[in-house]
This record gives structure tokens, C-alpha cells and sequence, in this order.
């Protein structure tokens, strides 16, 4: 990036611990500060990122997969979140996801928002 150009992006640090930080206050509205001080509601700043991350994963089963691509309707998504979230910051995600398109408002039983702690458990007791 040339020098200031940075000014012109959004930077948004730990942006997932902010959501806990205003859970008292917790509103669609609720509003995230980039490092570079301009803000964006969080729901648009979470919802980017799981677009993202959706977009990067069926990319990826694509490019190493010889089978034709996932149906949107057989993937069931599971989103962690930590532990101390209360149930407006947990539904709050469910929104953000329904926003990103990860999963229809139609379809609530393809999304599954699970705690971090419970999910790691699970993993390691398969490894």
C-alpha cells in the first residue's frame, strides 16, 4: 500500500470479542470501529467475513473435489463462538449468517451455532 492508503480500507481488530464487549447494548445497529476510525454496523463487518469464508471453502472443495459441486442443501454449517456469549450475541451470528447467505431464514436446521469450548472437545475426542 502507498503511504495513507490504508485510510481508505476498514480494519476491524479483534472485531469478534467487540460483539461480547456490547452485548449489553446488543442491537442489529450496533455500530464497529475500524483502526482507522470509520465505522460499519457490525452485522454488515461479521456478515462480510462469513461470506468470505464460505466463498474460500466451497473454492477449496471445488479445486480438490472430482465430484460435481455441494448442493447448498447438504451442507449443514456450524459456527463456534465463545463460551461467554450470551444468547442475543449467539442469535446475533445466526443473523449475520442468514445475512451472508450461509445458510436461508427458511433452513434454520443447516446452522448449527456451537460453543467453542464444546466443539474442541469434540475434535480432540476424535483425534
Amino acid at each position: 500500500l502507498e503511504e495513507n492508503e490504508d485510510k481508505e480500507y476498514y480494519y476491524f481488530d479483534r472485531f469478534k470479542m467487540l460483539l461480547h464487549a456490547s452485548y449489553k447494548n446488543l442491537a442489529r445497529g450496533v455500530q464497529l470501529t475500524a483502526k482507522n476510525g470509520k465505522t460499519l454496523p457490525a452485522i454488515d463487518v461479521f456478515s462480510h467475513a462469513l461470506r468470505f469464508l464460505k466463498q474460500h471453502m466451497m473454492a477449496e472443495i471445488a479445486r480438490t473435489s472430482s465430484t460435481s459441486p455441494i448442493p447448498d442443501e447438504d451442507i449443514r454449517w456450524v459456527i463456534t463462538v465463545p463460551a461467554i456469549w450470551n444468547d442475543a450475541a449467539k442469535q446475533f451470528m445466526r443473523e449475520a449468517a442468514y445475512e451472508a447467505n450461509i445458510v436461508s431464514k427458511t433452513s434454520p436446521q443447516q446452522l448449527i451455532i456451537a460453543l467453542e469450548p464444546e466443539s474442541a472437545s469434540l475434535y480432540c475426542r476424535e483425534q
